[in-house]
């Protein structure tokens, strides 16, 4: 798992734009390839059922549908990276099949 903690410079921009002082609970930025965090939130998900089950992350396993890169807007590619999970990505061809 990536240790990295980068201060999230959003909070700091706006605390300082509005005279408020600084949260004591440090809010960092966490590393997402998806488009709006969605592999954040399927992560927060996943790790409670595994817990739940027993089962480590890197039993995972996934298929992902409409894939548009490999990591860029990539909803799997976290679980790839940080737990060594593996899968398929089916991506779409234009034009393939009526083109």
């Amino acid at each position: 798992m990536d240790t990295r903690r980068i201060e999230n410079p959003f909070v700091e921009l706006a605390t300082s734009r509005e005279g408020v002082e600084g949260s004591r609970i440090p809010v960092v930025l966490r590393d997402s390839y998806a488009q709006c965090g969605e592999d954040l939130i399927v992560e927060a998900l996943l790790r409670a059922r595994l817990q739940k089950q027993r089962r480590q992350p890197d039993s995972l396993t996934y298929i992902e549908i409409g894939a548009n890169h490999p990591i860029a807007t990539s909803n799997t590619y976290l679980f790839y990276e940080r737990y060594g999970a593996r899968g398929i990505e089916l991506v779409p061809i234009c034009g393939g099949i009526l083109g």
